[in-house]
């Protein structure tokens, strides 16, 4: 099963460091920066330069992604106590991830 969590870091002597988490040993991840937009004409001049198939090039990414891993519950079908269940059990791990 793959799940994708958000933690917000900074990157430190060129590292990611995370504020708020610590990870098993092995986790994957894929790391999405937030940067300052270049000006309109900069992005302009850069989005000229691309082909048709560059530029749809991330969308069918994004659209394989999301059809090799569907969400795997729809969150109108879970009940209150199920959902207050799974955030009980999320603290519970980040607790023993800080610990180890």
């Amino acid at each position: 099963m793959l799940t994708l969590t958000t933690y917000r870091g900074v990157i430190r002597d060129g590292k990611v460091d995370l504020t708020d988490a610590i990870l098993p040993e092995g986790t994957e991840v894929v790391v999405v920066a937030q940067q300052p937009l270049p000006s309109i004409e900069e992005q302009k001049k850069r989005l000229a330069t691309l082909s048709q198939e560059e530029w749809e090039a991330p969308f069918k990414a994004y659209q394989k992604l999301i059809e090799e891993y569907p969400g795997e519950l729809d969150i109108d079908s879970i009940s209150d106590e199920e959902l207050v269940e799974l955030v009980h059990q999320v603290r519970e791990e980040r607790v023993q991830w800080k610990s180890s």
